[in-house]
């Protein structure tokens, strides 16, 4: 650890945040900002190059006019455009800051002006700054103020001379929970009081931020508090849950800090994937921003020890925008956490102050439930931007802040329960929906927190109703009419409030927001636009029996594979000529007539048609007035798609649900990753190349989709991506990609250049397509007596220009058609070929 010392930066009757970022600079020149973007790549900068551009920036702030009474709205999408020009604007003093994250996918759909648009309009027309293009925005606000970032940077610096400064107002959003976000406006006083000013304080060699950097968490980053800070765009985070561990392992960070929701979607990956990670020097996990759920922290633990973590300490703190942190609970045991029967978030922090009220605003009695307020002179928001009335309720007549939450007071420490918004009143019972998810959660093989509930009003019904959602567990039919049973009636035995509606949905159909909280707005919505169909409850006489087999069921897997005799139900479709191609398109068949979703590991496991009509029972509703989803713009629903033709593949898999599969993985060479059409290819190339060498099979698009582009298919690449990492773990591989699959193959290779792992070869069979250019080596093979010869064959012919794609190209010749290389009589050739292109440099 580093001891930094504030002191000499610190004037208890003049508090100035700007001269303890000045002292940090002043102090460690050469401390580094990294942040990992959308993409993964790592870029650095020292704390001393900010600086310098932030001078800049304020040179031209200064040529500009810009004064103390101006707004100032920083639209960017790099921690190195943010950082800069916070600090040039806080030398200038006095103004309002409004940073706003623009992320990957607002880019994407090309909704930046809108965005901004709406901001501009509630801010009266701030200055804009930002180097994103806003072509249009002048249609809308003809007067708008615009600022080109790059221009300001381009400014000649000016030396920095003792200022006499206001302080500036920050402009924080509120997590956006609700339909329209709120403006937190504290002021710099106020946020310097929230942070640690003793003497000398112990200073973490290495800290990490995965929040949204226009929230709260700007103020972890515009101080500078440890040699290294490092920032994950929460935007790669959400795609590659993992990559936060990975990035902990790299940096040697010693504190996680997790939301539960963000912590279930880790382990549910770790889990998918067998990745391992050294995370020994792993001390303390910390657990905020929601509720802590006792089971997400004890598998989160498990995770850790797994990768080598020593029994970590387990922290607890509760905060908000408006306050900061309120309460901290000190890092306690492993042993001492689970000993606990509630979660507690531990003793006030110095200058807070809490109480507990009943709907009146009295006190209640210490150990009872009520209102969490909160007394912080020092520490408290000015209030909401532009709106005196929410500003107004947020305080009592006496001067507290009401947070909204729930909670307990006992024996000087908080447990928080709920939100008070997020109740439901039924039948005179006011009971916290986050209390019923904690009770649902912990019924076994529910996994928390990907349970919700939500408060809805029916037409017909004159109080709430208590809608639930839970992630489908993989039981048979009759052990999941027993778990929905056991939910209903515990649910009634401790609330006292019964189930209207249970949903049984995937994990991923739980959205979450960019701080990792449970959107049950949206949740709601599907619920009321009856986009699921709720669980039926059924009478537990017997277990259903699959003797009686649907006819619709038996005359389609007749005509599926061209039978002349009706099928006994134990025949495997492979012996009746099936393929993965029929097989998927049987299994498409039936999720459509039947409005449902198949496991498919399940019946891929015994594919007969007796075992597929057991599948069928306990098969996911659907609601059958809903159409399929765009699998072009929908990410779920093209890995479903590539399921359907992947799940009849037979290889090792590290989970059943995964989209890559294994052969000869024992093997010591460098292992070959193979994106192709059809299993046969897979095999038959595993076989050819032996025991020693590993192969990882990944399907392409072929009669999945035709758009190698979209927010679908980045995911789908970012899926692939994880998952050879996780297999990954410091030797050199190679990336094959076969005609189609070439693109995924490409495109995989640059990700992994990106963070600087490039593969010892990639090798594109068949390439002969516009779309996608490397720079680094590549192996090219056509078939002589192929479609694409004349591309290879013909300089002038027009079509793909292979030579400028990839200008470090070798190219080989097969003596076979398009479809031949991996048919028995040309296998050995495709072998040969690889073998003068060693797949270890």
């Amino acid at each position: 650890m580093h001891v930094f010392d504030f002191q000499p930066y610190v004037n208890a009757n003049h508090p100035d945040l700007f001269a303890l970022i000045q002292g940090f600079i002043a102090t460690h020149p050469q401390a580094k900002y990294t942040e990992i973007n959308a993409r993964g790549d790592q870029i650095s900068n020292s704390v001393d190059d900010l600086h310098h551009a932030s001078l800049r920036i304020h040179a031209g702030f200064v040529a500009r006019g810009v004064t103390p009474n101006d707004t100032i709205c920083v639209v960017c999408t790099s921690l190195f455009e943010l950082i800069p020009t916070i600090w040039a604007a806080m030398r200038i003093g006095g103004v309002h800051i409004l940073p706003v994250h623009i992320n990957q996918a607002t880019l994407a759909r090309g909704q930046v002006v809108d965005v901004v648009a709406d901001w501009a309009v509630r801010l009266s027309e701030p200055m804009i700054v930002t180097s994103i293009p806003l072509d249009g925005l002048m249609d809308k606000l003809p007067n708008q103020r615009i600022v080109d970032l790059g221009e300001l940077l381009s400014t000649r610096e000016t030396a920095p001379a003792p200022i006499t400064r206001k302080p500036v107002k920050f402009l924080f959003k509120t997590s956006g929970t609700t339909a329209r976000q709120k403006l937190v406006v504290v002021d710099e006083p106020t946020l310097f009081h929230r942070y640690p000013t003793q003497k000398r304080a112990p200073v973490l060699d290495a800290s990490l931020t995965m929040q949204p950097f226009d929230g709260l968490s700007l103020s972890t980053l515009i101080l500078p508090n440890t040699p290294q800070m490092v920032y994950l765009q929460p935007d790669h985070f959400a795609a590659q849950p993992l990559s936060g561990l990975r990035i902990i392992e790299q940096f040697k960070i010693p504190l996680i800090s997790l939301s539960s929701s963000f912590a279930a979607r880790v382990i549910t990956e770790f889990h998918n994937t067998g990745a391992i990670f050294d995370l020994s020097h792993v001390k303390t996990l910390g657990f905020g921003a929601e509720m802590t759920v006792p089971t997400v922290v004890r598998e989160m633990t498990q995770v850790l020890a797994k990768c080598g973590a020593k029994n970590p300490a387990i922290g607890i703190g509760y905060g908000m925008t408006e306050v900061g942190l309120i309460c901290q609970a000190p890092a306690q045991s492993q042993t001492e956490f689970f000993a606990q029967t509630d979660v507690t978030s531990g003793p006030c922090r110095p200058g807070v102050s809490v109480r507990i009220t009943d709907h009146d605003g009295n006190r209640v009695a210490n150990g009872q439930s009520g209102r969490i307020e909160v007394h912080a002179p020092r520490k408290l928001f000015s209030g909401y931007y532009n709106d005196p009335a929410a500003s107004g309720d947020a305080i009592t007549h006496d001067g507290w802040f009401r947070t909204g939450d729930l909670g307990v007071w006992h024996n000087g420490q908080i447990t928080v329960i709920g939100r008070e918004k997020n109740t439901i009143i039924s039948n005179g019972k006011n009971v916290a929906l986050e209390h019923i998810e904690k009770i649902i959660g912990q019924i076994d093989p529910i996994s928390p927190p990907y349970v919700a509930a939500v408060s809805a009003r029916d037409d017909k019904s004159a109080t709430d109703t208590l809608v639930v959602f839970i992630a489908t567990p993989k039981l048979g039919p009759y052990k999941t009419e027993q778990l929905c049973q056991i939910v209903k009636q515990i649910v009634a035995e401790r609330t006292g409030i019964a189930i209207a509606h249970l949903y049984l949905i995937a994990q991923s159909e739980f959205p979450f927001g960019p701080s990792g909280k449970l959107l049950r707005q949206r949740l709601l919505s599907d619920h009321q636009n009856k986009r699921w169909i709720p669980h039926s409850y059924q009478t537990l006489s017997r277990k259903p029996s699959t003797d009686e087999i649907d006819p619709w069921l038996i005359t389609k897997w007749q005509s599926t594979f061209n039978m002349t005799t009706p099928p006994d139900g134990q025949t495997n479709l492979f012996a009746v000529g099936g393929d993965s191609l029929t097989c998927a398109k049987l299994v498409g068949a039936v999720e459509q007539q039947y409005n449902c979703r198949i496991n498919l590991p399940a019946f891929y496991k015994k594919p007969t048609l007796r075992n597929l009509a057991r599948c069928l029972e306990n098969a996911t509703k659907r609601n059958a007035n809903m159409s399929d989803a765009d699998i072009n713009n929908d990410p779920a629903a093209l890995r479903r798609k590539i399921a359907l033709y992947f799940g009849a593949w037979s290889g090792e898999r590290t989970h059943p649900d995964s989209l890559i599969i294994g052969a000869n993985t024992k093997g010591c060479k460098p292992p070959l990753f193979l994106i192709c059409q059809a299993k046969d290819e897979f095999e038959a190339l595993a076989k050819q190349m032996g025991q020693d060498q590993p192969v990882y099979a990944m399907r392409s698009l072929v009669e999945v989709s035709r758009n190698y582009s979209g927010a679908a298919y980045d995911a789908l690449i970012d899926h692939y991506f994880t998952q050879m990492q996780g297999i990954l773990r410091d030797q050199n591989f190679a990336i094959m990609g076969v005609c189609q699959g070439g693109m995924i193959a490409v495109e995989l290779a640059k990700r992994f250049d990106e963070i600087k792992r490039a593969p010892s070869r990639l090798i594109l069979l068949e390439w002969a397509f516009k779309q996608g250019e490397y720079s680094n080596a590549v192996d090219l093979i056509y078939c002589a007596s192929g479609p694409t010869v004349d591309i290879y064959q013909i300089p002038q012919i027009k079509g793909p220009d292979w030579r400028s794609q990839f200008p470090q190209h070798q190219v080989t010749a097969l003596n076979c058609d398009h479809l031949d290389p991996f048919k028995p009589e040309y296998i050995t050739s495709l072998h040969d070929a690889l073998l003068k292109m060693p797949l270890a440099p």
